[in-house]
């Protein structure tokens, strides 16, 4: 009786090692428990025994040897190789995420920074506690369009004390690069939303900036699109960030109610403070037409400085201005505007001021408008041409021509009082009496020819009011001049 060995011996081991590794394996482990061999590779295998066979097909093999075998012409790796690829992979993983995240957050801040810059330029140009916009129209596209300008220059801590305004309508035509700046004098004598008359300023004063806009839109009769508004303090601020300006100064300034400097005519080149006084004085003989060449010639000089700079420049003016003017447009609009004007010239504004003439009526001085002149000017204006009309001729001697004078407003004793005042003057008066119908609004002077057209500008200017107009066979008098008093004439107390 032959005994059965225990185990392998080393030299059977080594070579059950050497066969396994030659062989096919993972596909030699039956699906069911059955024990057959059929289709099985163990049986292609040469083992010492039965036993060892048969634990070879229930897929029971030992000493195996540890490889990873790949198809012929690729690399074979390594498990070190593979681990170290592993986490290079994971490392780049990580990084590219950092870095998208660091991009996105960079991102978001330089947008949140941007939003944030923008509603700050956007707060320091809004009007400020102001119902301007409740009396704005909005422009038809590409149309020209009207702006109302407005400044308080009042500055308490000047000795005089004096309330001081400048007020424009400008009308800006972006598609032809054209500007019309009209000054308005504060004291302009209009009729506000009471019905009664007052100086035009004094819509401002008692209701706000809707009301002046209002009473500018219903004097010139044409809509107000957008209003600019700034004070003594803001053009000051607004001239130290641009450097001082330099304007046409046609008549010497030295008033002491409007500043301490002195400024000569001719081309300067003023500092904040000169500006101010430039913009102040008003102590001329021909006050309102200087006082509107003066505050004309720094809104210009402003304007073009603004306009010349670029988008960046703009927002960093509006940045350090901080508030030194409102208006009702925004950032973005303000860009468009300076973008469309840009390389405008003050050859390319044309200015003008009210025609018309002051007046004093019961200690109040009043400036009136010329109706059928500011008509004529207007209608320039809204073409877009320049709207200079001729001035008036040069008054004549009192004495050198004859006068008839007519109340024409029903007021008792007016033509005898007018009549009086005139002859203490010098004027020869050789006429007086009323009209045929109390119907007269408006004082008029009516001169037969051209010849007596400055004889008419006299009496005008004596008066401190009158409209000038020629005879044409509509009015009966034998004098040279015809004065008719309306109800805009009052009577001295």
């Amino acid at each position: 009786m032959v005994k059965r060995r225990k185990g392998f011996s080393a030299s059977h081991s080594k070579a059950t090692s050497r066969r396994l590794q030659s062989a096919t394996l993972g596909t030699h482990v039956p699906t069911s428990r059955s024990r057959s061999t059929s289709h099985m590779n163990a049986d292609q295998v040469g083992f010492s025994n039965t036993r060892k066979k048969q634990r070879a097909a229930r897929g029971v093999v030992q000493n195996v040897a540890n490889h990873t075998g790949v198809d012929a012409g690729r690399v074979r790796i390594s498990h070190r190789q593979f681990a170290q690829e592993t986490r290079r992979r994971a490392r780049v993983r990580r990084v590219s995420f950092i870095v998208l995240a660091l991009v996105l957050l960079i991102g978001i801040a330089g947008i949140a920074g941007g939003v944030t810059y923008y509603t700050s330029l956007e707060s320091k140009l809004a009007l400020k506690d102001s119902d301007a916009k409740s009396a704005l129209t909005l422009p038809d596209d590409n149309a020209p369009y009207y702006t109302v300008v407005f400044a308080d220059l009042t500055d308490a801590s000047l000795a005089s004390g004096e309330v001081n305004y400048a007020l424009a309508l400008v009308r800006t035509d972006e598609q032809a690069k054209r500007v019309t700046v009209v000054s308005i004098p504060s004291n302009l004598r209009v009729t506000l939303t009471d019905g009664e008359q007052h100086k035009i300023i004094e819509a401002y004063e008692q209701s706000g900036d809707a009301a002046l806009i209002g009473a500018v839109s219903s004097f010139a009769n044409v809509p107000i699109s957008h209003y600019v508004k700034t004070d003594a303090a803001g053009i000051a601020r607004m001239v130290s960030d641009l450097g001082d300006l330099t304007v046409q100064v046609n008549e010497e300034v030295d008033d002491p109610r409007a500043g301490a400097d002195y400024i000569p005519a001719g081309q300067q080149t003023l500092g904040a403070s000169a500006i101010l006084t430039l913009l102040r004085a008003n102590n001329f003989m021909d006050a309102p037409e200087r006082i509107a060449q003066n505050q004309q010639a720094v809104l210009n000089a402003l304007s073009c400085a603004l306009v010349d700079k670029d988008t960046l420049a703009l927002c960093q003016f509006i940045d350090a201005a901080d508030g030194a003017f409102g208006c009702d447009m925004s950032l973005l609009s303000v860009i468009s505007l300076a973008d469309a004007m840009r390389g405008i010239t003050e050859q390319d504004i044309y200015t003008a001021v009210v025609p018309g003439y002051e007046l004093e009526q019961e200690g109040v001085e009043y400036y009136r408008a010329s109706a059928d002149m500011w008509a004529s000017m207007m209608e320039l204006v809204d073409a877009g041409e320049n709207p200079i009309v001729d001035e008036p001729p040069a008054a004549a001697a009192p004495d050198s021509f004859t006068l008839t004078v007519r109340n024409g407003a029903g007021i008792t004793g007016a033509a005898a009082q007018i009549s009086e005042s005139l002859t203490d003057r010098g004027f020869d008066v050789v006429d007086v009496g009323n009209t045929d119908t109390a119907v007269y609004t408006e004082t008029l002077v009516v001169y037969k020819s051209d010849e007596f057209e400055a004889a008419a500008q006299s009496v005008t200017e004596a008066l401190g009011l009158g409209r000038l107009v020629q005879d044409v066979s509509f009015y009966q008098f034998d004098s040279d001049v015809l004065l008719i008093l309306g109800s805009d004439w009052k009577p001295a107390s």
